[in-house]
């Protein structure tokens, strides 16, 4: 079984914003928007105070870092990895083998990822898209139309059998 397709600007910056809403991404996003909320409730019960200005910054900066960082570390870290790959273009192939499974990006044989299915805590469905969460905190992102060998169902079965332990949500 094989999923491959062309990851681009937008498909990665979605993946960093998306992955900033679970798990300690979430604890920070709430950490960051209590922050803010308290810097406007300092500057609304302390008008007109020199210090003010510090709780206006603060408040930005808090605003920034939950909801915008993301996607700007996503656009910086895209363009450098697009430096490293031919013509420009970075393509993704997911091999599923009988033990593992293999994630090449194209960038040499020396940088291909082989996974062992035990490492697959869960897997996420959203409409064309699967998100297989890794032990460790990693992800690898699949798409459902994007099989060239192979189909989604089929490879859910291939997920099941050599890892039952994989929660399908």
């Amino acid at each position: 079984m094989k999923n491959e397709y062309a990851v681009t600007k937008k498909m990665y910056q979605s993946w960093l914003t998306e992955s900033g809403f679970h798990g300690r991404g979430l604890a920070l996003c709430i950490s960051f928007c209590s922050l803010a909320a308290l810097s406007v409730l300092m500057v609304l019960t302390h008008p007109f105070e020199a210090y003010s200005l510090f709780y206006i910054g603060a408040f930005i900066c808090c605003i920034y870092m939950a909801f915008f960082k993301n996607a700007v570390t996503a656009a910086r870290q895209y363009k450098s990895i697009l430096s490293v790959t031919e013509n420009g273009e970075w393509k993704r192939s997911i091999s599923f083998m009988d033990e593992l499974f293999c994630v090449d990006d194209g960038f040499g044989s020396d940088s291909n990822m082989e996974i062992p299915y035990s490492s697959i805590i869960s897997a996420r469905e959203k409409e064309n898209s699967v998100t297989l969460c890794l032990r460790g905190g990693g992800v690898i992102c699949l798409y459902k139309d994007c099989f060239t060998e192979g189909d989604w169902e089929q490879c859910k079965a291939l997920l099941t059998e050599k890892n039952p332990k994989i929660k399908f949500k």
